[in-house]
């Protein structure tokens, strides 16, 4: 059933970037409709003044350090994901998993572990594990649901909240 459900989704669902700029929109007419703009000149249009104070340096540029820092997380959890000791372990570790359900369960878990490190780090070893696992399982011919091992690879970000 879960296979049918996810195979309408990805026939019928929106990419990301088209759902990003259709909530922009929505967000833009809402606040052009409920807004209340106290700095706004008497003869200038909502829209003018939504659009200037989303491009000033008190608008949309605000959230510049913020975006950098969370990259900067990602690219260095990334890096300490990927470098070799943490890919030996994460090696090691995908050959031990028999059946589907322990696999699952050990992605979950190892992304929960490297999550309390860092979210970021928790977060790509999530996502490189399950797909290590999912190889192994593939090698010796056990049968997994890869959207299971992929959402268990998720289950890091449940833990640094």
């Amino acid at each position: 059933m879960g296979s049918r459900i996810s195979a309408v989704f990805e026939r019928t669902a929106p990419d990301p970037f088209v759902l990003a700029v259709l909530l922009t929109l929505v967000t833009a007419g809402l606040a052009l409709g409920l807004g209340d703009f106290p700095g706004k000149a008497e003869d200038e249009s909502a829209a003018v003044y939504l659009l200037d104070a989303w491009r000033a340096g008190d608008g949309l540029w605000r959230f510049l350090g913020f975006g950098m820092q969370m990259c900067l997380v990602l690219v260095t959890g990334h890096a300490l994901a990927a470098s070799g000791p943490v890919r030996a372990l994460l090696g090691g570790l995908a050959g031990v998993p028999r059946s589907a359900a322990h696999a699952a369960a050990m992605v979950g878990f190892v992304a929960c572990v490297f999550g309390l490190i860092n979210w970021g780090l928790g977060l790509i070893v999530g996502a490189l594990f399950a797909r290590d696992v999912a190889r192994a399982l593939e090698a010796r011919g056990v049968r997994a649901l890869y959207p299971l091992l992929a959402a268990a690879g998720y289950c890091g970000m449940a833990v640094w909240h």
